[in-house]
């Protein structure tokens, strides 16, 4: 049996050999593949070819229609260019002209014979120069620089400093030695307080030297130019410190510690409140401190270290006159 074809002719006697049938089978295959790739190859050249002409088709028609518009500005026209471009003559601007008036023709004047008229002499004031007037200027007043004109102390005020000052000296010291100030261990300095100042009297020597017995002894004091100051913790006296005039000056003295005892037990056994004005009297000559009650029937001058370790009663005046003489 045999099977023809319009390619080759194959004659089926040996078709059941096995190696012919693969043969077969191989050229049928390179056949197929054969056809594949001449398909493959027409699509490829038909891509190739219709590209450009698309797109040469695509560029005609969108020539042919109107150009888009940008969004932001309108499109520039493309002028072509001239071979001789006309060049604009610059108008320049044209003046404004009245319109003419017509002319009117002149119509001639006849004018007067002009006639002189009789001088007349005019009078010619005499100008005199006028004298200077001199004028006053005012002149801003110069202002004198004042100085503050320094305050004045009464006496009271600068006996009062001078306290304030004996008591100043009288804490630093208490600071090192309290007990020779006359502070107790347990004292709290920053408790300390400056009393009112007391002066100091004092008795002539003519007045001493006269003196009888059971005469007053208050009109025989005078100021000695001495003070002293108790400076208190509580209501108790523990110093007293003295200032003394010497000329315009108050100088600061020292304390006092055996005064301030003295003077406790004196306030204690005489008070104010009892109508009591004990007074404290010095000898210039002799030191220490004495006083006096006036108040009291006897008069009286005692000395006052006698109130620290002796009784409490008072003096005759006569007595310690006598001795001061």
């Amino acid at each position: 049996m045999k099977y023809s074809t319009s390619i080759t002719t194959f004659s089926f006697g040996w078709a059941d050999s096995l190696v012919k049938r693969k043969i077969y089978a191989a050229s049928m295959a390179l056949l197929l593949v054969a056809a594949v790739f001449g398909y493959w190859r027409y699509l490829h050249n038909l891509s190739h070819v219709s590209g450009p002409a698309l797109r040469r088709m695509e560029a005609a028609r969108i020539s042919t229609q109107a150009p888009a518009l940008p969004n932001l500005a309108p499109p520039v026209p493309v002028v072509p260019a001239l071979k001789n471009p006309v060049v604009p003559t610059p108008v320049l601007p044209v003046p404004m002209v009245p319109p003419a008036i017509p002319q009117v023709p002149a119509i001639p004047v006849v004018a007067a014979p002009l006639v002189a008229a009789p001088a007349v002499p005019v009078p010619v004031a005499t100008v005199v120069p006028a004298k200077p007037v001199a004028v006053a200027v005012p002149v801003p007043a110069r202002r004198t620089p004042v100085s503050p004109t320094p305050r004045t102390f009464t006496e009271a005020e600068r006996l009062a400093q001078a306290g304030k000052q004996a008591f100043g000296n009288l804490i630093d010291t208490a600071y090192k030695y309290p007990d020779a100030c006359g502070f107790k261990p347990d004292d709290n300095l920053l408790d300390t307080r400056l009393g009112a100042a007391i002066p100091i009297y004092q008795i002539a020597a003519s007045a001493r030297a006269g003196y009888q017995a059971g005469q007053p002894v208050q009109p025989l004091l005078k100021p000695a130019d001495r003070w002293v100051f108790p400076v208190f913790i509580g209501d108790q006296i523990r110093s007293m410190v003295q200032v003394t005039r010497e000329g315009q000056k108050y100088v600061p003295g020292g304390g006092s510690r055996s005064l301030a005892l003295a003077w406790n037990k004196i306030l204690a056994r005489w008070p104010d409140a009892q109508g009591f004005h004990p007074r404290l009297v010095i000898n210039p000559d002799i030191p220490g401190y004495y006083f006096t009650v006036p108040e009291l029937a006897e008069q009286n001058l005692t000395d006052t270290d006698k109130m620290i370790f002796f009784h409490d009663e008072p003096s005759p005046a006569a007595v310690i006159l006598a001795s001061w003489r």
